[in-house]
């Protein structure tokens, strides 16, 4: 089981290195993106991935996070559901 993940991790930090999106690792996985960024968190942590390499996912959506940030900074309440009303559900959970 312990192997199984590591596989798993390993498979989700290739394919990050090998250019793709959040969205396309999730399907090639035939994961949610959620689980697909519990996979990096878990890499992040073990020193097997840099944020470098994770902050490349976010190209391209560098306003949906500006807007996620400012919502949080200005929130009164650090709930995901009162942020995402916030941004009038524009931004997914993920």
């Amino acid at each position: 089981r312990v192997k199984d993940k590591a596989k798993r991790l390993e498979t989700t930090r290739q394919l990050v290195i090998a250019g793709k999106s959040l969205v396309q690792i999730a399907k090639e996985r035939d994961r949610a993106p959620g689980t697909i960024l519990d996979h990096l968190e878990e890499l992040l942590q073990e020193g097997k991935i840099s944020r470098k390499e994770i902050a490349r996912l976010a190209k391209g959506h560098e306003k949906e996070i500006a807007k996620a940030q400012s919502a949080f900074l200005k929130a009164n309440d650090s709930r995901l559901s009162g942020i995402h009303q916030a941004l009038g559900g524009k931004v997914s959970y993920e």
